[in-house]
C-alpha cells in the first residue's frame, strides 16, 4: 500500500490549509490573497511566453489559462491519489489533450 503522502510536496498541504483558514480570518484571507495573486500572475507570464512564441493560443487570456492551472493544481491537493487516483496513462492522455487545446488552431482563421 501506498505510504499516505508519499511523493507529494507538503507545501500543497499547507496551502490548502490556508485557503481554508482564510474563509474564517481576514489576515490570513489577505496573505493568502496575495500569495495566490503572485503564483497567477508567475503563472501568467509563463503563458504570455508561451503565447509570444506561439505556442499557445494568444487569443486566450493568459489569465484564465493560470486560473486553470491553479484550480487543477489545489484540486490535487485536496484529492491525492490515496483518497481517489485515477489511471496514471489515462490521466496523462486527458492532461495531454487539454493542454495540446491551448495551442493555436491548427486550421487557420476562419
Amino acid at each position: 500500500s501506498r505510504r499516505r503522502g508519499s511523493r507529494r510536496d507538503p507545501r500543497g498541504a499547507l496551502v490548502v490549509e490556508g485557503l481554508v483558514a482564510a474563509r474564517r480570518d481576514e489576515d490570513v484571507h489577505r496573505l493568502m490573497q496575495t500569495y495566490i495573486a503572485e503564483r497567477a500572475d508567475w503563472l501568467s507570464g509563463l503563458v504570455r511566453t508561451g503565447q509570444n512564441e506561439k505556442g499557445i493560443d494568444g487569443e486566450l487570456s493568459a489569465e484564465a489559462i493560470a486560473h486553470l492551472f491553479l484550480v487543477v493544481a489545489l484540486g490535487s491537493a485536496l484529492l491525492p491519489p490515496d483518497i481517489h487516483s485515477v489511471n496514471r496513462a489515462e490521466w496523462g492522455a486527458l492532461l495531454t489533450r487539454l493542454i495540446a487545446s491551448l495551442g493555436p488552431d491548427q486550421q487557420g482563421p476562419s
